[in-house]
This record gives C-alpha cells, sequence and structure tokens, in this order.
C-alpha cells in the first residue's frame, strides 16, 4: 500500500470566563516561541535589532544565544502575542514562530483564588476553572490525513472529520 494514514487532533478551545460586566477574567491566547537554525543562514542582524528592543533585554544576551550551533536555538519562548508582534509580522529570514493557544488571566493573583487555573492539558484544577470544567472544557475533534508516496499530507475525502466543539463562555 503506498499511502499512510494518521489522525490529525483538531483541538476545541476552552470557554471564556467572564465578569458580569463583560471584562475576561479568563481567556485563551496565542503564544509564540522563536526558534532559529544558528547552522543554516538567517537574517542575525535583524534578530539582533528586533529581540533586544522588543523584550528589554541586552543585545548580548541575544548574540550569546545566537552563538550556539544548533537546528533548534530556542530565542524566546512562549510569549504572548501582545508582546511579541512586532516580531511576529516581521519577515525575517530563517525564523521560525511557532505558537501555541494559552490560557490568559488578565488579573493574575487579584482573582486566582476565585477563577483558579488549569493544567498543561486545558482541565480546571481549582476554583471556577475546576467547578465548571466540564461547561467551559472544549471537545476536540479530529481528521485523518493520508500521507502519499511524494510526501503530501491531504484530507482522506473518504472519512468523516469530527470538528472541533468550543467550550461554552462562563459569566460569574
Amino acid at each position: 500500500k503506498s499511502d499512510m494514514i494518521s489522525k490529525q487532533r483538531l483541538k476545541g478551545n476552552r470557554g471564556f470566563i467572564f465578569d458580569r460586566n463583560g471584562n475576561y477574567l479568563a481567556r485563551n491566547i496565542k503564544a509564540y516561541s522563536f526558534i532559529v537554525d544558528t547552522q543554516q543562514k538567517y537574517d542575525r542582524d535583524k534578530i539582533l535589532d528586533l529581540f533586544p528592543k522588543t523584550f528589554d533585554k541586552s543585545r548580548s544576551h541575544y548574540e550569546k544565544i545566537l552563538s550556539k550551533k544548533s537546528n533548534g536555538v530556542v530565542i524566546e519562548k512562549d510569549i504572548p502575542m501582545t508582546k511579541c508582534i512586532d516580531i511576529v509580522n516581521t519577515n525575517i529570514n530563517g525564523l521560525s514562530k511557532p505558537y501555541k493557544t494559552v490560557r490568559d488571566y488578565p488579573y493574575n493573583e487579584l482573582a486566582a483564588q476565585v477563577i483558579g487555573y488549569t493544567n498543561k492539558n486545558y482541565s480546571g484544577v481549582t476554583g471556577v476553572e475546576k467547578y465548571f470544567n466540564k461547561t467551559l472544557k472544549g471537545k476536540d475533534g479530529q481528521r485523518t490525513l493520508v500521507k502519499s508516496k511524494n510526501g503530501y499530507r491531504y484530507e482522506d475525502l473518504y472519512s468523516e472529520a469530527e470538528l472541533p466543539m468550543q467550550g461554552r463562555d462562563l459569566t460569574i
């Protein structure tokens, strides 16, 4: 058989938590990591210009990081999009910008005991996050991917995709 089949998980995001005035108490945001292969050609000058300005760290801090020879040098990790939007929107040769969704609590410690928090699997561990976990929790879906002989992945037209479901929002 020439084609390989694999399953791809589709994330169902957790619902938001609002206060009665409609302010976010818990939400999902994108957090970026910035990785470069220092063994390949990359735009070192652009990185050394933009990163110190964006993160308020010294140029030598980043020069030291970039001096490592590896195909996966992490320059910064898990930075909320609002704090790195300039870098995300700038085309920098050789810089990869993977992101993941993280839970954000704008009021931090102020409401932490009531709101609680989630673990790395997005399940409520304490507070409202735990108590209303079933309501807030999204449901993951999946789709079937086929990998052809030449390495391309495409969606299998003969198997039905299971769409992810968004968790419900909550006002407290």
